[in-house]
């Protein structure tokens, strides 16, 4: 028989309004098709908690890109307009077979994501967006295509 009222909230009405008061979902927010131009500021969404911290990041794609020059797409999640990277994630294309990647994992054509311990605070109403900047020097093989970003939050409570 489970225990009631035990655990870091309380029973009842009052512990779900202190859940969902404590806790925010991970954000997301996709390209979708082939990325062939940098976008600008897209929202990503709002904080719906009190505050707390951007403590990881990642960047993935459905294709990498095929081409023998310059090709890589990079993201940027920025609170209130301020990045929050102190190295942005990025993928770069590949010279033959591109698939699917991840910024989770280090790899070939990998940056992982390194996020500033002093811009990553956030509050209660705090606007999240994101900016894919792809670089290329021609017109590629086959284009990246899918970039996905994904921030997980850490509420203060």
């Amino acid at each position: 028989m489970p225990l009631k009222g035990q655990g870091p909230f309380p029973g009842g009405a009052e512990g779900i309004r202190s859940i969902i008061g404590n806790t925010q979902a991970p954000m997301s927010n996709s390209h979708s098709g082939e990325i062939t131009v940098t976008t600008g500021q897209v929202p990503m969404g709002m904080i719906t908690v009190k505050s707390g911290n951007i403590k990881a990041a990642y960047l993935a794609v459905t294709q990498r890109g095929i081409d023998s020059n310059t090709l890589s797409v990079e993201a940027d999640v920025k609170i209130n307009g301020t990045s929050i990277f102190t190295t942005k994630p990025k993928v770069a294309g590949l010279t033959s077979v591109g698939g699917g990647a991840s910024t989770v994992a280090a790899g070939t054509g990998i940056t992982q994501a390194v996020i500033g311990t002093t811009v990553n605070k956030v509050y209660f109403g705090d606007r999240i967006t994101r900016v894919f900047t792809i670089v290329r020097t021609a017109s590629p093989t086959n284009e990246i295509a899918n970039p996905t970003v994904v921030i997980e939050l850490e509420p203060t409570i």
